[in-house]
C-alpha cells in the first residue's frame, strides 16, 4: 500500500513540472534544474532581466520543507512556490507567481 502511494506521489510530482516547463516555455522563460532548496532556476530566454527560484508543489497540502523555507526568506521576492494539481491541470499560484507567468 505504502509503496503504491509513494509511486503515485512521485509521478504527480514529475507530470506538475512537466506542466510548469511548458508554461515557462511558453512565458519565455528558459527553467534550469537546481539543488536542493527549490526546484527550478529561470532567466528570459532573450536579453536579460531577474533570476528567479521556482518551487513546485503538487497539491494543496504539500508542505515546504525546513530547507526551502530558508531559501524563501533569503531570496523574498525572487522566490516563487507553485502549486499545481496535474490530474486537472490546474495551478494554484499565489499573485505574485501568477503576475510572473503571465
Amino acid at each position: 500500500m505504502r509503496s503504491s502511494n509513494v509511486r503515485r506521489n512521485y509521478r504527480r510530482g514529475k507530470q506538475s513540472e512537466i506542466m510548469f516547463e511548458a508554461q515557462l516555455a511558453f512565458c519565455g522563460r528558459r527553467a534550469s534544474r537546481t539543488g536542493v532548496g527549490h526546484d527550478y532556476i529561470s532567466a528570459p530566454m532573450f536579453g536579460s532581466g531577474p533570476t528567479h527560484y521556482h518551487e513546485i508543489k503538487s497539491g494543496e497540502h504539500s508542505r515546504l520543507s525546513q530547507k526551502q523555507r530558508q531559501a524563501q526568506r533569503e531570496l523574498r521576492n525572487r522566490y516563487y512556490v507553485h502549486r499545481i494539481e496535474p490530474d486537472f491541470g490546474i495551478e494554484r499560484a499565489s499573485k505574485r507567481a501568477r503576475k510572473l507567468l503571465r
